[in-house]
């Protein structure tokens, strides 16, 4: 209850008077008519608010009349436009053009009528009622109908004046009964209606009349899909959708997860429908959604470089395997799971080394990197570097041809590294060849006495091959390949070492098929051998 201005008692009806100054001796009044007013009053007598269901009218009279409330009765000939203005409402601001459920509205809006000819609008919440809509009387019937559910909602004539009462009573108008259901995905992906596999997603149902005001009727409902079979029950925090019927109050939110990727053009979408249980004409759909995966993104090895060499001869040696660390390492981070919740959640993406014989691919050490997988590094020192050439050849061993390469998962999906360039082998990472410089085999007595180059085993060979070679002495030893233009196309060893027999293993997966030449240097010694690599 409000206490009001001016009001005059006209019969069993309260007319709450309101009026705007159009002339210096003339101005509008208006009243509540017909099975609008809400009881008797006199002037200064509070009066209740007028209270409709959104979409009811609320019907008014204009009346043309002086300042000393006397009725202007030629006002339609002599009198100015009335200007109406609607305080307290957001109708005719929602832009929304979607319908629900077929509803042929689409949006909220209100709008003030005179026989039920809508008046000419001066602004988004003004109308203009021209003085030839006055009857000889001086009067002129209007029509509010506002179909947004707000309270407070008044009709103010402009321009005022000081001396009369300008403001309606209070209009407050609710939500109407359910007629459907406002559905709503909580999309992981901007700018678009998608969701990522077995990550929760949220929903947000709307119980709704048919202007789309939101209304807090409990409705009995049940929930369907395009393909049911899909959503995951062993996330925790899941809702059970479709496990049986639930009462749905005003706005409610659930959270489901869909285990089947589907994105478009190659896969139909997914939907959700809500539908009353007492009448199935009573539902609402969803938009259409992707389930799109979520694989770590893309990544490259970075160091040590393609076909590195690795001297583990000694106990201090240490090494950094590094790789690309992409932003974001994956497309689910910083996800904002609900629209009632700012927190954001992110995938833990993590890494694991691997590496393999380079023939085979099949033997294999697998190692998380540091800091248990997160960091884009893996640090290994002498023992375990040769921890892993025993383990994957089975024995001791002084030199080893590996491959390495990485796997990044958050948990459901796998990306593996590639080389940041386009490799015509297919690769699975990056060679490196690991050696530690000791004889393989020394003669029994001192070191041998003289220089010596064996032929390489196999030869042919693709694409590896043994040079079996003895030096007399400590000194520097270097074994070169050469094709038969004398280009050099590779090095295999360049090292001081101690008098004894040895043999390195040359890689060829690089070059073409053809005859090769090979050289060991010691000193001012030089010996020459040919091999062929068959492809």
């Amino acid at each position: 209850m409000r206490t009001r201005g001016r009001m005059l008692l006209c019969g069993a009806m309260l007319l709450a008077r309101f009026c705007m100054a159009t002339a210096q001796d003339g101005a509008v009044d208006i009243s509540a008519s017909g099975n609008n007013a809400s009881g008797l009053g006199i002037v200064n007598t509070s009066v209740a608010d007028i209270d409709k269901i959104a979409g009811e009218e609320v019907c008014f009279t204009l009346t043309a009349k002086d300042k000393n409330g006397n009725v202007i009765r030629s006002w339609n000939t002599s009198g100015n436009p009335t200007i109406l203005k609607l305080n307290n409402s957001t109708a005719n601001s929602d832009t929304s053009t979607r319908t629900w459920n077929s509803d042929p509205l689409g949006y909220s809006f209100a709008t003030i009528t005179h026989n039920g000819v809508p008046l000419t609008q001066s602004g988004p919440h003004e109308w203009s009622v021209p003085a030839t809509e006055f009857d000889s009387l001086g009067q002129c019937r209007v029509c509010l109908t506002d179909t947004k559910a707000e309270r407070g909602v008044q009709i103010e004539v402009n321009p005022t004046v000081p001396y009369l009462n300008q403001l309606t009573e209070l209009m407050n108008f609710g939500a109407g009964g359910t007629t459907n259901y406002l559905v709503e995905i909580t999309s992981h992906v901007v700018g678009k209606s998608a969701v990522y596999q077995m990550r929760p997603y949220e929903l947000v149902v709307t119980p709704r009349d048919r202007f789309l005001n939101a209304n807090t009727e409990a409705m009995e409902s049940r929930f369907s899909a395009r393909w049911p079979g899909e959503f995951d029950k062993s996330i925790p925090s899941l809702s059970d959708i479709f496990s049986g019927s639930v009462f749905i109050t005003g706005p409610t939110n659930y959270f489901a997860a869909s285990r089947i990727i589907r994105e478009l053009p190659a896969d139909s979408p997914q939907y959700i429908i809500v539908y009353k249980v007492s009448d199935q004409t009573i539902n609402g759909r969803s938009d259409d959604f992707e389930v799109p995966g979520h694989a770590p993104s893309p990544f490259v090895l970075l160091q040590p470089r393609d076909h590195y060499a690795l001297d583990n001869t000694y106990q201090g040696t240490m090494l950094d395997f590094t790789w690309e660390k992409p932003i974001p390492a994956d497309p689910y981070t910083d996800i904002q799971t609900s629209r009632f919740d700012p927190r954001t959640s992110s995938d833990d993406v993590t890494y694991m080394w691997n590496i393999v014989d380079s023939i085979s691919l099949t033997r294999a050490e697998r190692i998380a990197s540091n800091n248990s997988g997160r960091d884009p590094r893996i640090t290994l020192s002498h023992g375990q570097i040769q921890a892993i050439m025993r383990n994957i050849a089975g024995a001791m061993v002084r030199r080893s041809n590996l491959v390495w390469f990485v796997k990044a998962s958050d948990g459901l999906s796998t990306t593996l590294s590639s080389p940041p360039n386009k490799d015509q082998n297919q690769r699975p990472g990056f060679h490196i060849h690991i050696y530690e410089w000791a004889p393989d085999a020394v003669q029994s007595v001192g070191a041998p006495a003289d220089l010596n180059l064996g032929q390489n085993y196999p030869n042919p060979f693709n694409p590896s091959t043994n040079i079996r070679f003895s030096v007399p002495a400590t000194g520097r030893v270097t074994l070169r390949v050469f094709d038969l233009l004398g280009a050099l196309v590779a090095t295999p060893v360049n090292e001081l070492l101690v008098g004894g027999t040895y043999h390195a293993t040359f890689d060829a997966s690089q070059l073409p098929s053809g005859t090769y030449a090979y050289t060991l240097q010691f000193g001012d010694q030089m010996l020459t051998k040919r091999m062929t690599v068959m492809k």
